[in-house]
C-alpha cells in the first residue's frame, strides 16, 4: 500500500534524508499521508470451530462455526498483524469455557475475513493453514495474500506517525463496531527498546488499538511509509513494541496481560450450547 509523495527535489536535496523526516512531520494532516495510512487499518472477524479426535467439525447452534471474535489489525505486504484474539479467538469466548475441560475436543480456526476502514463488507482472506508467526508476545503475522505497508528495517531512534484506532463508545468490538483513525507525529521514537511510552490522543474517545510507522524515503521525491511498532496497553499506559525482529527474549521486558482477557470482559453466552455437526468439516477459507 504504498503512496507516493512529490516533493521539491532540490528541497530534499538541502535537508538530507534525516532531516527530511522532520520535514515531513509538517505535512502531518495531509490528506494523502491519512489516506496511506487509513487504508491499512481493518476490522478482523476470526471464527472458530471444535474437532473431535476424529477431525469431525462442530459450530454451535445450527452455525458452521462455533465462535467468532473481532478485533483489529494492520495490513502489510502478503501479511496481516493482529493480536491474540484472532490467533485463539476461544480464549475470549465464554462459550467455550465449558469445553475447555473436555479433550475429546480441540478448538481450532476457521474463517479469517477483514474490513479495510470505510468500508461496509467482511472480505474473506485466503491463507495457508500454518499462517500465523508469532513476532513478540500478543504480535503475530499472519501470511495472507495482501497489500499493505512494508515492515520497517530500522533500528536507533527515528521520527515517525502513531496510528490510533478509536472508538466512541467503552462496548465490545463487534462486526457493526464504528471506530475513528488518527494520525499523531512523533519525535525520537527508540525503535528497539520495548515498553517505549507513547501518549493516545487526549479526547472522550476509547482507544482499542495503536501502531507506529516510519517514512522511508527510496528515491529523490518518492516516500512510502513502513510499519516499525505496535502499541499496546498494559493497563498503566500505552507502550510500543517492535517488530522488526523475533519474539521477544527471556531478558526483554514483554507486555503484561491486558483486562480484556478477564472473564467479566468476554461476550456473554447467548445461545443454547448446542453443537452443530459440520458436513465434509471444511476449513474455511485455508488453501
Amino acid at each position: 500500500m504504498k503512496k507516493t509523495l512529490f516533493l521539491l527535489f532540490f528541497a530534499l536535496i538541502e535537508i538530507g534524508v534525516l532531516n527530511a523526516q522532520n520535514f515531513l512531520g509538517v505535512f502531518a494532516s495531509d490528506n494523502l499521508i491519512k489516506e496511506t495510512n487509513y487504508k491499512a487499518v481493518v476490522l478482523v472477524e476470526q471464527s472458530y470451530q471444535l474437532k473431535d479426535s476424529k477431525g469431525n467439525a462442530y459450530g454451535l447452534d445450527n452455525k458452521p462455526e462455533f465462535g467468532k471474535m473481532y478485533s483489529f489489525g494492520i495490513l502489510i505486504e502478503n501479511g496481516l498483524i493482529v493480536d491474540d484474539r484472532v490467533t485463539h479467538p476461544w480464549n475470549y469466548d465464554s462459550n467455550y469455557d465449558s469445553y475447555k475441560e473436555n479433550r475429546e475436543y480441540t478448538p481450532t480456526l476457521f474463517e479469517t475475513s477483514i474490513k479495510p476502514y470505510g468500508e461496509k463488507e467482511f472480505i474473506k482472506l485466503q491463507r495457508d493453514e500454518n499462517s500465523f508467526k508469532e513476532l513478540r508476545d500478543n504480535c503475530f503475522k499472519l501470511s495472507c495474500q495482501s497489500q499493505g505497508l512494508n515492515l520497517a528495517d530500522t533500528t536507533g531512534k527515528v521520527n515517525g506517525w502513531m496510528v490510533w484506532v478509536m472508538q466512541p463508545t467503552e462496548s465490545e468490538i463487534t462486526k457493526d463496531t464504528e471506530y475513528n483513525v488518527y494520525l499523531s507525529f512523533v519525535q525520537e521514537v527508540d525503535v528497539k527498546a520495548s515498553g517505549f511510552e507513547v501518549l493516545p490522543p487526549q479526547n472522550t474517545q476509547k482507544v482499542i488499538a495503536g501502531f507506529f510507522i516510519v517514512p522511508h524515503i527510496t528515491l529523490v521525491g518518492t516516500v512510502t511509509f513502513e510499519l516499525c511498532s505496535f502499541a499496546y496497553n498494559d493497563s498503566s499506559a500505552w507502550k510500543l513494541y517492535s517488530i522488526i525482529q523475533d519474539k521477544t527474549s527471556e531478558n526483554e521486558t514483554k507486555p503484561e496481560k491486558g483486562k480484556e482477557e478477564n472473564d467479566d470482559k468476554k461476550p456473554k453466552v447467548v445461545s443454547g450450547g448446542k453443537l452443530t455437526p459440520v458436513e465434509n468439516s471444511k476449513k474455511g477459507n485455508v488453501k
